[in-house]
């Protein structure tokens, strides 16, 4: 009997232990389960805030600590020398093993440079009226010093007219010397002595000093140049050297020879040295365009032109004599230049063929 009851009793614990798991799935299916997942979706959402909450914290803590690391940065860049240029300061490198003692010495002054207004070059009043070139070719320049040259052309030599500018607006220059090397076939004169150097002894600032040199051609030669060297002292006493060489083409020592038709007939026979050339063109073209580009390169004087032939001359600053003959034949779209050369020096007939043959190359 005794076990009979405790086998009920145990029915009975095992229906009332199902009935309460029968009931538990209630807990999420009744009205209480809005409020369970409320409470579990607010609890991870306030994990996830305090998780941002953190983050944002060491990314303050982070710019905090560049501010003042950049703070400190400047701090330090304090104690350099500053610049202050059109928009903000600039820091110089603090480095100064290459800069010259010397230099910072003068500079306290400061050294000023006027590139933008003009220094008037002008030709010697005796030379104005005398054909010479329009534009002045710079022969050699720093950042102190420039110096150029103006050609100008008399009927007995060949005038180089130079121009020594100091573009400083607060430095004078001194001990100016410029040296002349020209070619072997030239005879230089400065003044009435003959001699290839000048000096000046100061320039002052954004000044020009003007010397000339008339240069003589014994003969004429293939290749002719004008070199030299310019020496200066700057505002530390610094020795300044500046070289240059500029060419002397055949135009520069030949002259035009006016002549008439019947001159120029007479003086052919005594012409001894001759040369001739055969030379097309690519277009067609007539004996005057021929003549005149003859001219211009050479500067000689057209004599006259008949028909299809022409002739000019000319010489070596008043002491050689040069006769050209010139024939233009064209055959549909091509010219054939025919150019008789004469003159009564072997080495001027060379030269000017040369130069003739360069023109239609």
């Amino acid at each position: 009997e005794d076990q009979t009851n405790k086998t009920s009793t145990g029915e009975i614990s095992l229906e009332e232990d199902l009935k309460t798991v029968g009931k538990e799935p209630e807990l999420f299916t009744g009205p209480g389960k809005s409020n369970l997942l409320q409470e579990t979706v607010n609890s991870q959402q306030d994990i996830l805030h305090g998780d941002r909450s953190k983050e944002l914290l060491n990314n303050r803590t982070v710019h905090r600590t560049q501010d003042s690391e950049t703070l400190k940065l400047q701090d330090s860049l304090e104690s350099e020398d500053l610049v202050v240029g059109l928009d903000r300061p600039q820091v110089l490198p603090s480095s100064r093993s290459s800069e010259s003692l010397l230099d910072r010495d003068n500079d306290s002054e400061g050294m000023r440079f006027d590139h933008v207004a003009e220094i008037p070059t002008t030709l010697p009043e005796d030379l104005t009226k005398l054909p010479h070139s329009v534009e002045h070719v710079e022969l050699c320049s720093d950042e102190t010093v420039r110096m150029s040259l103006c050609k100008v052309w008399r009927p007995e030599d060949f005038v180089a007219v130079f121009f020594l500018t100091n573009h400083s607006s607060n430095r004078s220059v001194t001990d100016v010397c410029v040296k002349l090397e020209p070619s072997s076939n030239f005879q230089c004169y400065i003044g009435e002595t003959e001699a290839s150097c000048f000096q000046e002894e100061k320039i002052a600032p954004h000044s020009c000093s003007v010397h000339s040199a008339h240069l003589t051609c014994k003969a004429p030669a293939l290749s002719m140049q004008l070199g030299g060297e310019l020496s200066y002292r700057d505002h530390t006493l610094t020795n300044k050297r500046l070289f240059f060489t500029c060419p002397v083409p055949l135009s520069d020592v030949v002259r035009p020879l006016e002549l008439t038709t019947e001159q120029y007939g007479e003086k052919w026979p005594t012409t001894s040295h001759d040369k001739r050339l055969k030379m097309e063109t690519r277009g067609a073209t007539k004996v005057a365009v021929v003549v005149e580009t003859l001219k211009s390169r050479l500067n000689i004087h057209p004599v006259e032109i008949i028909g299809n032939e022409g002739i000019a001359s000319g010489t070596l600053q008043q002491q050689g004599l040069c006769l050209l003959h010139v024939k233009v034949t064209t055959k549909g779209n091509t010219s054939t230049v025919e150019l008789w050369v004469k003159s009564n020096s072997q080495l001027f007939t060379e030269c000017v063929a040369r130069e003739c043959a360069a023109v239609f190359r």
